[in-house]
């Protein structure tokens, strides 16, 4: 598969919240650059292992960190030299630093600090058998600075005489002042902007990262950047009814610190509305298609809409879902009752092509067995480790049964025709939250959370944040992927003084906080702390 540039940053992120020590995935890296290039270039014509004379190049980032350990496990076998073209005090990471001690302390790799342009300008590396780039990496941006401009030309005028081996990307990548490696070991998995000879080697990251929402995603969507009101998205919420009245103000509630506007729209209650809301009084006590000559005016103003908490299901209640559908064309958020206006209405009429449905399992089944028939398969495939389901989250830890992968393509099998035949992108609630595209195989999951996501109300929450984003301008599947990994994680956060019993006011609160506090530490809860001891396993 190839994937992006971007997804380097997120693999590394979200690995490392996952638990995954960045010392190990630079241990793996490195060791498995130095046997791809003692494989290839360590024997000679007739097979007999050849003792080459290597120059490795460093930045202080680490990709440099990737060329300490390669140094020192080619050091075994080859003559090494490592060119550090910055100071150790310099280096970025707690990892790189120390394969740089390992490196500097032993006798089998001389060590030279590059830290004057001079050195650079007058390097002379036609002595050696094979070069390693290992200066700058993929996390590179803007154009190529000294002393590294120089340094690139320097490793390209031996071309000729010496192999150039680069690590990850040819430094100055994407540039065209980048090094002329013959060539690349880049890791885990092709990328689709790469232009350059390359191998890719595998080096450990958990397989799942490809899937995975984690806080990568989360800190890309929250943060604010805007200096003016409405830069951050105005969002309008439709729902309430007589019979339940409060669903859209949990969901209004939830929206609030992550737009700048949130409109709500309800017939006629005594319901009390926060002045921080902006209240829109519909006529009557349930919506009604009359209820859209009052709606449609706010149009202009409106980034994104959510349709859906506590609206009942009266005949007329459905026509107006159905009116809306043909008149709004902007980002879309259907939930709860309003997902039942959907097998009868025409999908080719949808205007919104930024369309996102969030039901819960029952609600899944409703519409499978609606729009196919089949009651059979309406009623899907079960996660193993699965409990009669309520509305939003079943069980974080999972012991024993635990969700296979096989699992999820089970589930996503059955959830994605829905999403075609829907033209949306579908968020199903429940032990692991899927993310469904309409289109493509990439799905996504989240696997934060707890047990007192069950209480009613939080699929109301869940609705009020992902609108939210939407109206951020985050696309479906990431505007609803990151809001399941936020409630999740407020949920954890929370755990610790409420147990399985949170309230719904509390969750509330705590959202913005812990959005904060993600966004200043993307390890903030990680699935398994530095301080974790081994568990035996029976």
């Amino acid at each position: 598969m190839k994937l992006s540039v971007e997804d380097i940053y997120a693999w590394d992120e979200n690995a490392a919240w996952l638990g995954l020590d960045l010392g190990q995935l630079m241990e793996n890296a490195g060791s498995a650059v130095a046997r791809a290039i003692h494989a290839r270039y360590g024997q000679d014509e007739k097979g007999l292992p050849r003792r080459l004379n290597i120059a490795v190049l460093t930045g202080p980032g680490n990709n440099g960190g990737d060329g300490f350990v390669a140094a020192r496990h080619l050091s075994s076998v080859h003559d090494v030299t490592v060119f550090a073209l910055s100071r150790p005090e310099r280096i970025h990471s707690n990892a790189a630093r120390k394969n740089f001690t390992l490196i500097k302390s032993s006798p089998f790799v001389r060590t030279t600090l590059l830290d004057h342009p001079e050195l650079i300008r007058t390097l002379d590396l036609g002595s050696f058998d094979l070069i390693v780039d290992a200066m700058l990496g993929a996390g590179k941006t803007g154009q190529v600075r000294e002393p590294f401009a120089t340094a690139i030309e320097r490793i390209n005028a031996f071309r000729g005489r010496t192999v150039i081996v680069s690590i990850d990307v040819p430094s100055g990548f994407p540039d065209i002042r980048r090094v002329q490696a013959h060539q690349t070991y880049t890791f885990e998995w092709d990328k689709k902007e790469y232009d350059f000879p390359r191998d890719v080697l595998p080096i450990g990251y958990p397989p799942e990262l490809y899937h995975l929402i984690g806080p990568y995603e989360a800190r890309k969507l929250l943060p604010k950047h805007g200096t003016k009101k409405g830069d951050h998205g105005n969002l309008l919420i439709i729902g309430g009814s007589s019979r339940y009245p409060g669903a859209p103000l949990l969901s209004a509630r939830s929206a609030l610190p992550f737009v700048d506007r949130v409109v709500l729209a309800t017939p006629e209650t005594d319901a009390f509305i926060p002045p921080s809301i902006i209240p829109v009084r519909l006529p009557g006590d349930l919506l009604t298609p009359e209820a859209l000559d009052v709606l449609k005016p706010l149009f202009p103003i409106i980034d994104a809409i959510v349709i859906g908490p506590g609206l009942g299901r009266a005949e007329q209640t459905l026509s107006a879902v159905h009116a809306l559908l043909r008149l709004w064309d902007g980002p879309l958020l259907i939930d709860a009752d309003a997902l039942y206006a959907l097998p009868s209405f025409p999908a080719d009429e949808l205007r919104s092509e930024r369309c996102l449905l969030t039901p819960h399992r029952g609600e899944m089944k409703m519409l499978a067995e609606r729009l196919t028939g089949e009651t059979e398969y309406a009623q899907g495939p079960s996660f193993h480790s699965q409990q009669p389901a309520n509305e939003h989250k079943e069980v974080h830890h999972l012991p024993s049964g635990k969700i296979l992968y096989s699992d999820l393509i089970a589930q996503i099998e059955w959830i994605q025709p829905i999403a075609r035949a829907l033209k949306s992108t579908i968020l199903l609630k429940g032990p692991y939250d899927l993310i469904v595209p309409e289109k493509g195989s990439r799905f996504r999951y989240n696997i934060t959370g707890t047990r007192a996501l069950t209480t009613a109300g939080t699929g109301d929450m869940l609705a009020g944040v992902s609108g939210a984003l939407l109206a951020r301008g985050g696309a479906p599947a990431l505007a609803g992927g990151v809001a399941t990994f936020l409630l999740g994680l407020t949920a954890e956060y929370l755990e610790p003084t409420h147990g399985a019993f949170i309230p719904v006011d509390a969750l509330i609160e705590a959202l913005p906080i812990v959005a904060l506090k993600l966004l200043k530490d993307p390890a903030f809860l990680k699935r398994i702390p530095d301080d974790t001891e081994l568990l035996s396993v029976d």
